[in-house]
């Protein structure tokens, strides 16, 4: 999972699939969304657009994740940040805006020594 600021994806480049990308209105405020890999859309939706999908994160991980499943709106291509020599895995993208103040902290511990959990969330199709 990345934590986002804007103008993260043409910084480096990272072209639109389908969808659409992060807005200033994708804030705290807002209904949370997230941005996902390519790798990850052929993971979990392989015969689906993705988009407009609900994905729940971090459930079971410690109740300062708690929140409720995010919509999914756009799939982003797939990047190589672990080596030319890896293939790429499953990314989830999500605006920093809409991370509660004190997981930024956690975030990092969990997700070295338990992992973040995702899960397709079928209630919300």
């Amino acid at each position: 999972m990345a934590l986002l600021i804007s103008r993260f994806f043409e910084v480096f480049n990272i072209p639109l699939v389908r969808g659409r990308f992060f807005t200033d209105r994708n804030n705290g405020a807002a209904p949370g969304v997230v941005l996902i890999n390519e790798s990850m859309a052929k993971q979990f939706w392989p015969k689906q657009n993705p988009v407009e999908q609900r994905l729940t994160i971090g459930k079971h991980v410690g109740p300062e994740f708690d929140e409720p499943p995010r919509e999914i709106i756009g799939v982003v291509a797939d990047v190589r940040d672990g080596g030319l020599n890896n293939e790429p895995g499953a990314i989830m993208y999500i605006p920093a805006a809409q991370v509660r103040v004190g997981v930024m902290r956690s975030i990092t511990a969990s997700s070295r020594s338990r992992g973040l959990c995702a899960r397709k969330s079928s209630r919300f199709r």
